[in-house]
């Protein structure tokens, strides 16, 4: 009898780490292809900025308002679930990613995709320190040497793309700027959110991120939206945001926030050093700008050691003594 429970324990736990890994592996290629959707979707006879990303979130809120109506109808989820002492939270994580992504966007208009990854990566970096400083998870050893390889690893990659001119230097500052404040929305979600219904907390957070950036839109203005969105020069811009509408943003995100509810941050966030190598391949093919070399086939290497290090090496000696969350 002990054997049998023993079994099904090991086959529960074994099925719920293959769902983490595809979950992180989807995620890793569907944000891989952002980088050059965000470009495309903002180019000459596309969207400008704050219109894209406001219509890209709104767009979800629409799906995802229709998704809770039917669990609601159905009566597939539990009321309690969908607005609660949690949601306030939501709200606040939604309305600093979504500014977040405004920087993101506004940098993209002059810097490079690749360099655009390289200085995004950062956020990971900056998420386990953040983690560590609130006592949301112990900075490992081995949470901190697999950040270290990763991001040497990017440095690699995008070695010949980091060349940056003085103009483009304000850019940089925003990525970095969008980088703190991607770590801080995934540290408090990770601190304070748990219990929220899925789609509850798409909805609400895609719901902050929305009106924030239509607030932006207004005040910065002028908003570019073309009028036959699917014909001439616009309809790949508009299949672009489509692309970061759907996949990008709803199918990417849900996976994420499973991803932050069943494993640690310092985990969640490895992606951040992945879809920027996942970006150059797509440059390669779409753009013909990347040409993989020695250095770039060594920082590949270093990704995906810092990655796997983070992922399946079990927990060693803390850097703190805070209690461990997840991350042992």
């Amino acid at each position: 009898m002990e054997s049998r429970i023993e079994n099904e324990l090991d086959k529960a736990k074994l099925e719920s780490k293959l769902k983490i890994v595809l979950a992180y592996i989807a995620c890793s290629l569907i944000w891989g292809t952002t980088w050059y959707a965000i470009r495309v979707c903002i180019a000459f006879g596309g969207y400008s900025i704050y219109p894209a990303i406001a219509l890209r979130y709104t767009l979800s809120e629409i799906i995802l308002a229709f998704c809770l109506a039917w669990l609601i109808l159905r009566k597939k989820t539990d009321k309690a679930l969908l607005i609660n002492k949690e949601t306030p939270w939501i709200l606040l994580t939604g309305a600093i990613a979504g500014f977040g992504v405004g920087l993101l966007y506004t940098a993209e208009k002059v810097i490079p995709g690749g360099l655009a990854a390289v200085v995004s990566s950062t956020a990971p970096i900056i998420a386990v320190f953040l983690a560590s400083g609130s006592k949301v998870e112990n900075l490992s050893v081995k949470t901190l040497a697999g950040s270290i390889i990763s991001l040497i690893g990017i440095v690699l990659v995008f070695h010949d793309r980091m060349n940056v001119s003085p103009e483009h230097a304000g850019a940089v500052g925003l990525l970095v700027a969008n980088s703190f404040l991607n770590a801080t929305s995934n540290v408090l979600m990770k601190k304070h959110i748990s219990k929220t219904d899925a789609y509850a907390r798409n909805f609400f957070f895609f719901l902050s991120a929305a009106i924030l950036v239509w607030g932006m839109a207004w005040i910065v203005g002028p908003c570019t939206i073309p009028s036959h969105p699917f014909e001439g020069a616009a309809l790949a811009p508009t299949i672009a945001l489509i692309h970061l509408t759907i996949p990008g943003t709803l199918i990417a995100f849900t996976l994420f926030f499973y991803l932050l509810k069943n494993t640690s941050l310092s985990k969640a966030m490895t992606l951040g050093f992945v879809t920027p190598v996942i970006a150059l391949v797509v440059d390669a093919f779409f753009e013909k700008q990347a040409i993989m070399n020695l250095n770039m086939y060594l920082g590949v290497a270093c990704v995906l050691m810092g990655v796997g290090l983070n992922i399946f090496l079990p927990s060693v000696k803390s850097v703190n003594r805070s209690k461990v969350s997840s991350d042992s």
